[in-house]
């Protein structure tokens, strides 16, 4: 059987600590203390961009139903009601040709992100849709 015992106190310590020396202690509470604020910003970050593409394909949809619905013939003011019936602050633009319709639909995502809390970010979509024969 063999003893920890040394004539040199260090050898002693680092058989009994597995080789880590006093000003190594308590590192790990420091990397934890900046690496779970990181990892807390970097989620918020995901949920924003996640957010973005939410209301990109809620955007995207509502282009489209509108420019189906104007294709139709239906009045401009029934347009815009059915696109801010989906989303409230939404900016609407039509133009159209003989043969088409064009809808753009802008709208601006604030962000939760307590940090960049005010940012608004804007996000259209386009939707061109043929006029039906009626």
């Amino acid at each position: 059987m063999r003893f920890l015992s040394s004539s040199r106190p260090d050898r002693c310590f680092r058989a009994r600590t597995g080789g880590s020396h006093s000003y190594e202690r308590g590192s790990a509470v420091i990397e934890a203390a900046v690496a779970i604020p990181a990892l807390i910003a970097i989620t918020m970050a995901l949920l924003w961009a996640i957010s973005l593409g939410v209301t990109h394909v809620r955007i995207d949809e509502a282009a489209y139903s509108a420019a189906r619905l104007a294709a139709r013939g239906a009045s401009e003011d029934s347009v815009r009601l059915a696109v801010q019936s989906r989303l409230a602050s939404a900016e609407i633009e039509m133009t159209g040709d003989a043969d088409t319709v064009s809808v753009t639909v802008t709208d601006h995502v604030l962000a939760s992100v307590p940090i960049l809390r005010g940012l608004a970010t804007p996000v259209s979509a386009t939707a061109v849709v043929a006029r039906e024969q009626g």
